[in-house]
């Protein structure tokens, strides 16, 4: 079940060699990360997009909450919160580079953060003047090392505490180096490791080898009929013992063996032998063992470990309208906002603005986002009335806001 390899770290992946179960073993990530010279892959098992990519419920909520992402619309603002029109840095990162739009960018940057937990990117500077990035590429992480200095805990900067990235064994190029205030790192925290991000798939192991498994028992009950159960004969002997015929034998292999028999195309929908047999019956029914349930539940799983909203997936409840907008909106509030948030701060660091500029994300645009802005001017028309309903009554208009506001008036 397990294979381990130096050089790079592997702990291989539980569940056996079957296809559809096995996943990143969350053992792991015990190597001492600090030691002076040692070349450490920013992501360990080397799994995580073999796994991403065959779990479709991993797939949906990663894609979705990446779609939702590169909803945002950049802002650039002065310290003092003021906008910046026209900049050079937001027009680049509309177009980062001549493969990506600034929402395809925006997308890998939430995947890479959550398949693997990390995101570089590397913006490369037409001269030591430039205002804006000549171009920016997010760099693989699955290809990625770091060279640690062993001296973290003494250092006041980052490059004493990383001497390089290496970027090694993909496409064209054997291996490049970039020092650390080339690329800008955003992790995925490790309470164990601050080098390196920790991706949610690791502890979300046991969920996703279950929906695997679960997939995997609906596949094979579908596909090769499964562990169903076995043909015996009906009648007996003298002995009380009916052995089947060699023809009727024969004639079971061919049609299920060798799979003539079955729902697909090119076979037979019933099989036909002469004897006098019956089928017990041993496999255990596929409502019986809840694999619908078990997957909708671990999808779950993956849902609150991304801080999503369970509302808005493709389930009953969410086809009320009033579900899937608040959904959206408190996913917004409670994930994509925030992610967003620090994903700016990790830009705004790395693309030399001046005198404490910044960078937003917006979503106010959004009509999920913008329903709370049509409630808050409906509640302060309504108020407003009441202000004035009260003054044409005989009270004064700070007796009326007192009323109406209360202490905040």
């Amino acid at each position: 079940m397990a294979f381990f390899q130096l050089g790079r770290l592997q702990i291989g992946w539980g569940g056996g060699n079957n296809r559809y179960i096995k996943t990143p073993s969350p053992v792991g990530r015990f190597l001492n990360n600090f030691v002076k010279g040692q070349e450490v892959y920013v992501t360990e098992s080397m799994h995580e997009y073999e796994v991403y990519r065959t779990t479709p419920e991993v797939y949906i909520v990663f894609n979705r909450f990446a779609s939702m992402f590169a909803n945002g619309r950049y802002i650039h603002r002065t310290a003092d919160g003021d906008i910046i029109e026209n900049s050079e840095i937001v027009a680049k990162l509309e177009q980062p580079n001549p493969l990506q739009t600034g929402e395809d960018f925006l997308r890998e940057c939430a995947l890479h953060y959550l398949i693997y937990g990390n995101r570089i990117s590397y913006p490369m500077w037409a001269s030591e003047l430039s205002k804006a990035p000549r171009v920016i590429n997010n760099l693989p992480p699955q290809h990625i090392k770091m060279k640690l200095t062993g001296k973290r805990w003494e250092q006041d900067t980052l490059d004493g505490i990383i001497e390089k990235y290496i970027l090694e064994n993909y496409g064209d190029e054997n291996r490049r180096e970039f020092l650390p205030n080339e690329v800008l790192h955003h992790r995925y925290v490790d309470p164990e490791n601050p080098t390196l991000g920790l991706s949610p798939i690791q502890s979300l192991h046991m969920p996703i080898s279950n929906i695997r498994a679960s997939y995997g028992l609906r596949n094979v009950n579908l596909t090769k009929k499964g562990a169903l159960g076995f043909i015996t004969n009906s009648g007996m002997d003298a002995l009380g013992n009916a052995p089947i015929g060699a023809a009727d034998r024969k004639a079971i292999d061919d049609q299920y063996t060798k799979e003539t028999h079955g729902i697909f195309d090119e076979q037979a929908p019933v099989a036909m032998v002469a004897g006098d047999l019956k089928f017990v019956h041993t496999a255990y029914p596929l409502k019986d063992s809840m694999v619908f349930e078990e997957i909708s539940e671990d999808m779950k799983k993956i849902i609150d470990a991304v801080q999503l909203n369970d509302n808005i997936f493709s389930k009953e409840k969410s086809k009320i309208q009033a579900n899937l907008n608040d959904g959206l909106r408190m996913a917004y509030q409670d994930a994509i906002i925030p992610f967003a948030a620090a994903y700016c701060t990790n830009m705004s660091s790395g693309l030399r603005l001046d005198n404490g500029e910044y960078l937003e994300l917006d979503y106010s645009h959004l009509p999920c986002m913008q329903e709370d802005n049509v409630k808050t001017s409906q509640v302060a028309e309504r108020n407003a009335r009441a202000v004035n309903t009260l003054v044409q009554a005989g009270y004064t208009k700070e007796e009326a806001s007192t009323v109406v506001y209360g202490d905040e008036a």
